[in-house]
């Protein structure tokens, strides 16, 4: 309330916070004993910041597709419930900040699947390009393929290169590390041919997306 001494409205904040942390705990007791209702009730306590985290993950994907928001917050639900029943107790931290990180793990697992089957799709097999890694280093082409707002906007346009180019993408994981010259050999190109032919690429993909993602704002 206006007028309230800052001491008192941290002190009514955190008496809220634990009230909030009791009934939580309670619930997912509840839940472990076998009580469906419990879930009922943590999802309607907690689903809107599932799917707000969820979206503000990946806003590309939730407008390109109306059903990925609804698949992205089951995924989370069924985690939560298959996490705290393996573990047979609730999360160490609040059940707002263990929510939040499941669903940011399930959009970053969706989206390495998707960026991996977008690069098997432009080399007509299976990827192996290291995209399960964890990070790429700055300015590597691979940060790319995993940057999570712009993988539905990769397919499109990985899929109107041209198939000369989408060729390259086969050695995609020997030129991110720098491999150049066995690319080159695997291609059946000089190595200087590869690098230019590749630079062409990637800007044409560059320019390709960033109109894409403008169409999207």
């Amino acid at each position: 309330m206006p007028g309230e001494p800052n001491e008192l409205r941290l002190t009514k904040r955190s008496e809220e916070d634990a009230a909030v942390d009791r009934r939580d705990r309670n619930l997912v007791r509840g839940l472990l004993a076998g009580d469906a209702d419990c879930l009922s009730k943590l999802i309607a306590h907690y689903d809107a910041l599932v799917r707000y985290t969820v979206f503000r993950a990946c806003k590309t994907e939730c407008r390109r597709d109306p059903t990925f928001l609804d698949a992205r917050a089951s995924e989370v639900w069924s985690g939560f419930v298959w996490s705290i029943r393996r573990g047979g107790r609730g999360p160490e931290g609040t059940l707002k900040s263990y929510l939040t990180r499941i669903a940011r793990n399930k959009v970053t697992d969706y989206l390495r699947s998707a960026a991996r089957e977008v690069t098997a799709a432009a080399t007509g097999g299976e990827s192996e390009t290291g995209l399960d890694a964890p990070a790429a280093p700055e300015g590597d082409p691979l940060a790319t393929l995993i940057d999570f707002e712009r993988v539905g906007a990769l397919r499109d346009c990985m899929s109107q290169l041209p198939e000369s180019d989408r060729k390259l993408f086969q050695e995609l994981d020997l030129i991110t590390h720098g491999q150049w010259s066995k690319a080159a050999d695997r291609l059946g190109m000089a190595e200087s041919t590869l690098r230019s032919r590749w630079a062409k690429a990637l800007d044409r993909l560059r320019r390709c997306l960033e109109k894409k993602l403008a169409e999207n704002l």
